[in-house]
C-alpha cells in the first residue's frame, strides 16, 4: 500500500469514527441509548482501523524520520 493510500485510510477511518460519535451523541440526547451504544461500538471499529494504519507507519519509520509526511489540502478555490 502506498503512503498516500495509508494516509487517506487514516483520514477516512478517523472521520467516520468522529461522525459516528456525533450520531451517538444525538441518539443519546434523544434518549435512545441502545442506538447510541451501537454507534459508539461502530465508531470504535473505525478508530481502531485508523490507529492500526498509524502504528504501521510509525513502525516502518522506526523513529528515524525516513517516512516524509506531507498532506496537501485542496479546496474548491485551489482546484
Amino acid at each position: 500500500m502506498e503512503l498516500e493510500e495509508q494516509v487517506m485510510g487514516i483520514i477516512i477511518n478517523a472521520g467516520q469514527s468522529r461522525s459516528l460519535c456525533y450520531e451517538a451523541l444525538s441518539c443519546a440526547k434523544e434518549g435512545d441509548f441502545d442506538a447510541a451504544d451501537a454507534k459508539m461500538k461502530e465508531a470504535t471499529h473505525f478508530s481502531r482501523e485508523a490507529h492500526l494504519v498509524q502504528t504501521q507507519l510509525i513502525e516502518a519509520d522506526e523513529g528515524e524520520g525516513k517516512t516524509k509526511m506531507t498532506l496537501v489540502r485542496f479546496t474548491p478555490r485551489t482546484i
